[in-house]
């Protein structure tokens, strides 16, 4: 019984050892997060599972994120914006624009066309406001390894202290939430 009980406990040492060993968490503090994974694989009910990573915590407005492949993106505080007679929906007062800015330190071109943003605010969905000169220019075809892609866009806030911008730079990536 002894031995037995001997084994045991030696036996749970060592699996907690080993976990221990796997930690793989990120340090407080840090900016970045790796780039999500699609694949949708399954473990077998015996295989041993990897610690998980503390979530990172989303960006502020006025801040940068950095994805762990290097790419960067900052997202200004709003400003007021007022609109060009040529807008396209009706814009009022609560309109706000952001300077948006992508810096590509990744080893692989990254195509804008996949940027997804929406802006929610007091709870509810924001309008683009579509005016000349706030949007992404789809003639970029690809922002290469070392470039940077400045540009703004505008939205319609119902609560410029309440305000979620959700940036994902393409399905590779994790979506980050840019706050007020």
């Amino acid at each position: 019984m002894k031995k037995s009980l001997s084994i045991a406990i030696a036996a749970l040492l060592a699996v907690s050892v080993s976990g221990c060993a796997n930690g793989g968490g990120e340090s407080a503090g840090a900016t970045s997060s790796a780039p999500s994974s699609r694949s949708g694989g399954s473990q077998s009910a015996g295989a041993s599972t990897q610690a998980t990573k503390a979530p990172v915590a989303d960006p502020k407005l006025g801040e940068t994120y950095t994805w762990e492949d290097g790419l960067k993106v900052t997202v200004s505080q709003p400003q007021q914006y007022k609109p060009s007679p040529s807008a396209e929906n009706r814009v009022t007062a609560k309109a706000r624009v952001f300077t948006i800015t992508v810096n590509n330190g990744t080893e692989k071109g990254l195509i804008p066309g996949g940027i997804q943003i929406s802006v929610t605010s007091g709870g509810a969905e924001s309008s683009q406001v579509l005016d000349k000169g706030l949007w992404l220019d789809s003639s970029k075809k690809k922002i290469e390894p070392g470039e940077t892609l400045t540009y703004k866009m505008a939205y319609e806030i119902k609560n410029p202290k309440d305000i979620k911008m959700s940036f994902s730079p393409g399905v590779q990536y994790d979506t980050k939430s840019f706050t007020s």
